[in-house]
């Protein structure tokens, strides 16, 4: 598939480069015509990182921002959140989680200098659906989501927040009635947070018909979360799998 075919591509420079917590970078792009990515029903974008810098034969550079010539095939797809962004001036922020074993994502997090290029599009990745109670649980891979979801909900919002890592550093703005509950890595296990998540998600639908649970975890916990939550009404949440641990 050419990615000229899909309208939503745009090119992006990267402007801005910094460390934000250990094991996370976040990545400044500047671009064109951004604002159908300035949306909260859709939180992710596709980002084309180039296997080589050449696309069919054309340089894939910020002067073709309306496109690029050549397939999918010539580019590592990978899905990231916006986790703020400003379509008036121009710029989008994407905070990259950082591994030992870096894919293209984080190797681009890495290497990308002021300059360095990648391609957008999207969006796409459902947000939350309005409710009264929210209950939220991810690992680092879910903390944009997370902080660009709770400092936009209403100001009276209730729930729940779980988050499993290694470190509690990354800045989330909440609501008063969002309780945030870090789970260290190394104190919980994978399983107890399943137990626990599970358990206020039945706590939460048993008190209450205007909920929402927004779920984002490694695939083997988003098995884990599709058996408890069968029981439940679709509507009522999202559950979504971020990456294969398996």
């Amino acid at each position: 598939m050419s990615i000229l075919a899909d309208r939503s591509f745009r090119i992006l420079t990267l402007a801005d480069s910094r460390r934000i917590v250990p094991g996370m970078q976040r990545l400044r792009f500047t671009g064109n015509e951004l604002h159908r990515f300035d949306t909260l029903k859709n939180l992710h974008v596709r980002l084309y990182f180039p296997k080589q810098n050449t696309i069919g034969g054309s340089r894939l550079s910020p002067e073709n921002h309306g496109g690029a010539s050549g397939s999918e095939d010539a580019f590592n797809v990978r899905y990231y959140t916006i986790r703020t962004m400003d379509a008036r001036s121009g710029w989008i922020d994407i905070d990259f989680v950082l591994h030992e074993d870096a894919g293209p994502g984080c190797a681009f997090a890495l290497n990308g200098r002021p300059g360095s290029v990648c391609g957008m599009s999207g969006p796409c990745g459902l947000g939350m659906k309005p409710a009264k109670h929210y209950l939220l649980a991810g690992d680092e891979t879910a903390l944009p989501a997370i902080a660009r979801i709770c400092e936009n909900l209403p100001a009276d919002a209730t729930g729940q927040v779980f988050i499993r890592a290694a470190s509690c550093q990354y800045d989330i703005v909440a609501p008063a009635g969002m309780q945030i509950s870090w789970l260290p890595r190394s104190d919980v296990s994978a399983a107890q947070f399943v137990e626990r998540v599970g358990d206020a998600a039945a706590e939460a639908a048993a008190s209450t018909d205007d909920y929402f649970l927004w779920l984002a975890n490694p695939f083997s916990q988003w098995q884990e979360f599709r058996d408890r939550l069968s029981r439940l009404p679709k509507k009522r949440y999202l559950n979504a799998c971020y990456w294969r641990d398996d």
